[in-house]
């Protein structure tokens, strides 16, 4: 009978002895790390949280270590295939990143198809995980940082119109760029332009007149840093004003967040506002512990990208521990379980397309340094019921009074803003859909929302959004249809629309 390592190693097993065998089982566990772009701070956090976790113990006793990969020049096919090499040769149990979302859904592909567990770093747009159950998200996604600019926009910048300059032919440029004007827009503010560029554009100029004759309160830039300073230093050069003669507002994304940003003497970034992971201000003990760390290890402070790379790691080691082993199969099933994790950042939960529910950051650039201005946190979560009695709510899940004033549907969430008095206790929120499609062409759903105010006795008026992830109802349509891609449209109750398009794909 053979020697079960032996056995496992197959015909290389023929060259090695016993105690070859027990010491290849001796070495560390491998976890692969992919970072693309100008992000060579990236590594440094990972390995901080990859030496935090040896100084413990590594796993299971066993040291872990990273096969990495600073793709420097941003390059698809060598992020693709370096994935699939850490898989096939470096058998690693899993991988961490990338960071850029177009990398990330080619690298998401690869590691559902070999099983192997994902978590990406900074890549933020929700189709990062369509790959399948084994890709994660530590970051928070476009869909709430593109809300979460475009209400700060509208309402703490009074902005009223806004032109759009984004990298063309990019997943992450392009989604965010489409979910900031779909919010903006539906809280009554104009999108006057929406221009783009092809990568490795220098000279703005002729894009940048064209937006300046529409004299935008706001100019909102979707792309990497090696573009964004000499946009900002040729629209001041024209210059770029709002009908009132004012300098037009910069806004921008979670990239702006860089040191080499910042260090660009010809970027004119000044008063200028974009969404981030995380602030250096911040007082939230792990996070400082996480700032310090990094300060003494690397003599520089770091930027909320650091920080998500660090927390992908530290979610995958979490994962581990709590599955007991390597099994793939089990460390997905715990990155699922993932509830109240506290690190550099915070995530309360996943979603079941593998999102997590986390705050996003506003910085402002004040004398040429970052300053925190505020923290956006996330939408309260719904929940969804499939009611076989129809729609009804009635005094089952509740039916107290409230105001409907927004409904949109964005991939597969649906997002309320519902107003009611109260503030003294948690409200609940469930949709409620009827378990029947009327046959049309799209066909038709009716749904309603309940609502529970708990016994709530205080009459202040809240306004909050709620997110419902309308993934059963897009399974009910597939088992109904056989179909894996479909339109629904939702009849919601008291809407301000008369009816919602879902639309979904695999």
């Amino acid at each position: 009978m053979k020697h079960p390592c032996l056995a496992m190693l197959g015909v290389l097993a023929l060259i090695v002895t016993l105690v070859g065998c027990d010491s290849e089982q001796a070495q560390p566990v491998k976890i692969g790390f992919i970072v693309a772009g100008e992000r060579p701070t990236y590594l440094r956090s990972a390995q901080l949280a990859v030496d935090e976790i040896n100084e413990r113990g590594g796993l299971f006793g066993t040291p872990v270590e990273l096969v990495s990969l600073v793709n420097t020049e941003a390059l698809l096919p060598l992020s693709v295939q370096t994935a699939e090499d850490m898989i096939l040769k470096d058998r690693v149990v899993a991988l961490i990143g990338p960071n850029r979302s177009t990398h990330a859904v080619e690298v998401g592909s690869l590691a559902q198809r070999y099983d192997v567990p994902m978590v990406t770093t900074s890549a933020s747009n929700p189709r990062v995980t369509n790959a399948g159950d084994f890709v994660f998200m530590a970051s928070v996604t476009d869909t709430f940082q593109g809300r979460v600019m475009a209400q700060f926009a509208s309402a703490d910048l009074s902005v009223r119109t806004v032109a759009l300059l984004t990298l063309s032919d990019d997943v992450y440029t392009e989604g965010i760029s489409e979910f900031f004007a779909a919010n903006f827009s539906r809280l009554g503010g104009r999108v006057v332009a929406n221009v783009f560029y092809d990568d490795g554009t220098t000279d703005f100029t002729g894009q940048l007149r064209d937006i300046a004759a529409l004299q935008p309160d706001a100019l909102f830039i979707s792309g990497f840093i090696r573009e964004i300073g000499a946009i900002t230093r040729q629209a001041r050069a024209i210059p770029l004003r709002n009908s009132a003669g004012e300098e037009t507002l910069f806004l921008g994304t979670d990239t702006w967040d860089s040191d080499i940003l910042l260090a660009n003497e010809d970027a004119e970034l000044e008063g200028s506002f974009f969404t981030t992971h995380f602030s250096l201000d911040t007082d939230e003990p792990t996070a400082r512990a996480f700032i310090e760390s990094y300060q003494a290890a690397y003599g520089a402070l770091p930027s909320g990208g650091d920080a998500v790379n660090y927390d992908a790691v530290r979610l995958l080691y979490e994962a581990i521990e709590r599955a007991g082993g390597l099994d793939p199969e089990g460390i997905r099933e715990q990155l699922q379980a993932t509830e109240n994790y506290v690190g550099a950042t915070r995530i309360a939960n996943y979603d079941a397309n593998r999102h997590p529910a986390k705050s996003s950051v506003i910085l402002t650039i004040e004398n040429g340094e970052k300053e925190f201005f505020k923290q956006i946190d996330p939408p309260m979560r719904g929940h969804v019921v499939i009611n076989d009695e129809g729609t009804d709510a009635g005094d089952r899940w509740g039916a107290d009074a409230y105001e409907l004033d927004a409904a949109t549907i964005t991939d597969d969430m649906l997002t309320i803003t519902a107003s009611y008095g109260g503030g003294c206790r948690t409200h609940q929120f469930i949709l409620v859909t009827s378990a029947e499609f009327m046959e049309s062409n799209p066909v038709q759903l009716s749904v309603s929302i309940a609502h529970n105010a708990n016994d709530d006795l205080c009459r202040r008026r809240v306004t909050e959004d709620y997110d419902f992830d309308l993934t059963p109802v897009k399974m009910m349509y597939q088992d109904s249809y056989g179909e894996h891609t479909g339109t629904i449209i939702l009849r919601l109750d008291n809407a301000p629309e008369p009816g919602l398009v879902y639309m979904f794909a695999p």
